[in-house]
């Protein structure tokens, strides 16, 4: 289909009468078939699931794939809009890091050079119950840095969104990380038409650089701070502290991975790996598999497809030698027992344990929880019991 037959009006319109035609199917017909299937205990996926989250899981599943297949339909997961009263009542203020001028260096340059990818400025949402400090504090206090997931190319560092409970959690519980920082970083797309994909690798990564350079410029201390993310926003920590440690900044105060994307390869893809025999438990289904619009979308698009078998974009891959983790900080690792990318996760801890003794790493797995279980509210009170382990580990030093 070309460009402009994909933009129509006519074109749009069909699509939007497809999509509620595909909605009102899953509503009126898949729902309801979930509802039966996981009446009886012994035909669930997961037996020790209550009937609930059965049904939640399996019919997320579904939604997941409707809105692949409609993205550029579906608003519902579009960035919430800032209106600083709102912000007011959540605790929350919005912040920009402005433009970085440095110079990338290594692999992450070259990359950037060859897709013109360039610095701007990086919208921020600050929280958390003591506020911003002031400049002549922050030496001293700890600050949360916080990438929301969603395959890298949904959901927002807004506190309105729904992965903000982790951050908000935290520096609520914590008795040491009080402040966060939650990073906008620009979300990959494929245009309708096909072609090139917006804002590839390393486009994200070149925000957080962005974004954790100012806040060193704001009197913020490397050892004092900690990097959080879910699913791709822990993809993305991951290439963060591996460029941090590239330049030779590695005295972070930790990392907390949060179900993390670690194989955009797929080689983690075959029967006896949970990419594959967790499907029935977990909801991702086939979402980031190769070849899908999150793959593609990040990876740059089928014209411009970058291999993803680099520690960078895959530091679990199978296919490629261990990678180096010299300089990493401490570590927390959680993972759901039932979801997908479940190996990747222990695939990391076992290569990382070169480097960082079992007090510095730390895999945590949750019975009978699907990928970013956390994200769900009927998923108590497993995910703030989680969130109090984590700001316990973050506490002990």
């Amino acid at each position: 289909m070309s460009l402009s037959a994909a933009y129509s009006p006519s074109y749009r319109l069909y699509r939007r009468v497809r999509a509620a035609g595909s909605l009102a199917y899953g509503i009126l017909i898949v729902l309801p078939v979930h509802v039966i299937a996981n009446t009886i205990p012994s035909l669930r996926a997961n037996p020790r699931c209550s009937f609930t989250r059965s049904v939640v899981v399996a019919f997320t599943r579904w939604f997941i794939q409707f809105a692949g297949t409609y993205r550029d339909v579906v608003t519902v997961l579009r960035t919430p809009k800032i209106v600083q009263a709102r912000l007011d009542e959540l605790g929350a203020r919005y912040d920009e890091a402005p433009v970085w001028h440095g110079e990338l260096k290594g692999e992450v340059r070259d990359w950037g050079a060859r897709r013109g990818i360039e610095s701007v400025k990086v919208p921020l949402f600050w929280g958390g119950k003591r506020g911003r400090p002031e400049p002549a504090q922050r030496a001293d206090v700890r600050v949360l840095i916080s990438f929301h997931g969603g395959g890298y190319m949904s959901n927002s560092a807004h506190p309105e969104d729904v992965t903000s409970f982790a951050p908000v959690t935290i520096t609520a519980i914590s008795k040491t990380v009080h402040v966060y920082c939650a990073v906008e970083y620009r979300l990959s797309a494929l245009p309708t038409g096909g072609g090139k994909s917006t804002n590839p690798f390393p486009t994200a990564l070149l925000d957080g650089i962005t974004a954790f350079r100012y806040l060193l410029s704001l009197g913020y201390q490397p050892q004092n701070i900690y990097l959080l993310g879910d699913s791709a926003g822990g993809n993305l920590v991951m290439a963060l502290v591996r460029y941090l440690c590239c330049e030779g900044k590695t005295q972070l105060g930790g990392i907390i991975l949060l179900s993390p994307w670690l194989d955009i390869s797929g080689s983690h893809s075959i029967p006896g790996l949970s990419r594959i025999d967790k499907k029935k438990t977990d909801y991702l289904g086939n979402a980031c598999e190769p070849g899908s619009n999150n793959y593609l979308a990040f990876l740059g698009g089928p014209e411009d497809c970058m291999t993803p078998e680099t520690p960078y974009v895959s530091p679990s891959c199978r296919n490629i030698p261990p990678p180096t983790f010299e300089g990493f900080p401490r570590t927390f690792i959680s993972m759901g027992e039932d979801e997908q990318f479940l190996d990747e996760g222990k695939t990391l801890r076992q290569r990382m344990r070169k480097y960082l003794s079992d007090e510095q790493l730390v895999l945590d797995i949750t019975p009978a929880a699907p990928h970013d279980y956390f994200l769900i509210s009927m998923y108590e009170p497993e995910r703030t019991d989680l969130m109090r382990r984590i700001s316990e580990w973050i506490d002990r030093h």
